[in-house]
């Protein structure tokens, strides 16, 4: 519960890997913001900020920046009152479990 309270409410000095934000402009004009989810010498995966998976060669790519800061807010604790953020905790802590008593973290199809 530790983890996910810190995750909430402590700015990340390093944006984890899978959840880089970049900006890119592609080479017929448009602009994509969003998640760098795969990365490779000729190609590249970015999911924007409205939850589309881009697929794009390097090829497509005129400029992409790299953003420092995460796309996740840190200031739960600033936004929300203190029971609102127990209760956000509670049903985080509990994602992945299953009904049954079985806390693998694998969840049932």
């Amino acid at each position: 519960m530790r983890f996910l309270r810190e995750s909430l409410t402590t700015e990340k000095p390093n944006v984890p890997h899978g959840y880089q934000p970049v900006r890119i402009l592609t080479t017929d004009g448009h602009r994509i913001r969003g998640i760098l989810k795969n990365e490779q010498n000729f190609s590249l995966q970015v999911l924007d900020t409205g939850g589309k998976l881009h697929l794009l060669s390097r090829e497509e790519v005129r400029e992409m920046e790299y953003d420092k800061q995460s796309l996740m807010p840190s200031n739960y604790d600033k936004t929300l009152s203190a029971s609102e953020l127990e209760d956000l905790l509670a049903f985080l802590s509990r994602q992945g479990q299953r009904s049954d008593g079985d806390n693998s973290g694998r969840r049932r199809r």
